[in-house]
């Protein structure tokens, strides 16, 4: 009787450790066009705009969609290279970034009415904040697998 008891608990305790991990979201390398267009489109559902507006949009997410891409070909390159950006570089390149954001956000502001701007500023705001929550959890979680 006993052995059976150990072979069940083996038996459940292998198979735990047999299953596969969870699958990685799968990801798209859409073209700077595509990103802006889809951008423009969740937007236009979210806040309900104008043709126009629409437009307007999609031309400010198409400049985004190519700066974005032009960074992530340089970090790529950085990173290849082994190279990690100096303490000085580093605060340039935060602060265009924060400098781009600012001139992002005026943008929007000059396209959307107020109640249009109010909604999209609370979105964005609740998007940062769910993305900040589940870089914590990834991050504790990927500590917990390197102490083990």
């Amino acid at each position: 009787m006993k052995s059976l008891v150990y072979i069940t608990v083996l038996f459940f305790s292998l198979s735990t450790f047999a299953q596969k991990p969870m699958a990685k979201k799968q990801k798209f390398d859409f073209t700077p066009e595509q990103q802006a267009d889809i951008q423009s489109k969740r937007l236009s559902l979210l806040l309900d705009l104008s043709p126009k507006q629409t437009q307007q949009v999609k031309e400010i997410q198409l400049e985004r969609a190519i700066q974005r891409k032009s960074m992530k070909e340089a970090h790529k390159k950085g990173k290849v290279n082994g190279e990690k950006p100096s303490t000085e570089e580093a605060f340039k390149l935060k602060s265009a970034h924060l400098d781009d954001l600012i001139a992002f956000q005026g943008k929007m502001k000059n396209i959307l009415n107020e109640e249009q701007y109010k909604l999209w500023k609370e979105t964005r705001k609740n998007n940062i904040e769910r993305k900040q929550k589940h870089k914590a959890f990834k991050q504790m979680h990927q500590k917990g697998k390197k102490q083990q």
